[in-house]
């Protein structure tokens, strides 16, 4: 998420996919959060929520969506404990599956 705009020519695939979080990135720059752990759970919950908005880019996903026919999930997993959280996007909240 931190690469400089020198880094990445060699690897323009990944590059591409870190560029999709860039707005992710502005929005953790702006916050200045001291903690790395807080740092690190916001972030990577941020991102799935702007993914879904990447998602909603593709006419062909979006008009889906619109008509009720495409539900788009975000959830956040968390490999040490195997909870899942679920994006409510009604609420802008990852609750935690049971």
């Amino acid at each position: 998420l931190y690469m400089d705009e020198t880094q990445g020519k060699e690897i323009p695939h990944t590059r591409k996919w870190l560029e999709l979080a860039k707005n992710v990135r502005n929005k953790m720059v702006k916050l200045r959060i001291a903690d790395p752990a807080v740092r690190e759970w916001m972030t990577e919950q941020l991102n799935v929520v702007e993914q879904m908005r990447h998602l909603l880019t593709y006419p062909y996903i979006a008009e889906r969506y619109k008509n009720g026919d495409l539900k788009i999930l975000g959830w956040y997993y968390i490999i040490e404990t195997g909870e899942v959280y679920d994006y409510q996007s009604d609420i802008r909240r990852f609750i935690k599956i049971q």
